[in-house]
């Protein structure tokens, strides 16, 4: 029963990332039979992109919530924006230097 512990913990990360996914494709739909392949195929990227961001950021020290919240960023928005809006809140901190 130990070995499913950490298979357990990536349960709510991919929940997370289809939730992501499917609020991203909706955004995004006119036409939901024209885009349901579109849709579907966000909402699975979405996921994927959660767990990976989760499985990397699961070796430093960081909060579970904490790391739940940067991976469905990372799903939500996509590695692009996150990263851009990530350097603008570092930036804002730091006095806008």
């Amino acid at each position: 029963m130990e070995s499913l512990n950490p298979y357990l913990e990536l349960f709510p990360i991919i929940l997370v990332g289809l939730l992501a996914g499917f609020m991203g494709a909706l955004d995004n739909s006119e036409d939901i039979r024209k885009c349901f392949k579109i849709a579907l195929k966000r909402i699975v990227l979405s996921s994927f992109l959660c767990v990976v961001a989760y499985s990397i950021l699961s070796a430093t020290d960081l909060p579970y919530l904490a790391r739940v919240g940067i991976s469905a960023c990372i799903g939500f928005l996509g590695i692009e924006k996150a990263i851009s809006y990530a350097k603008e809140i570092l930036n804002f901190k730091r006095g806008g230097k």
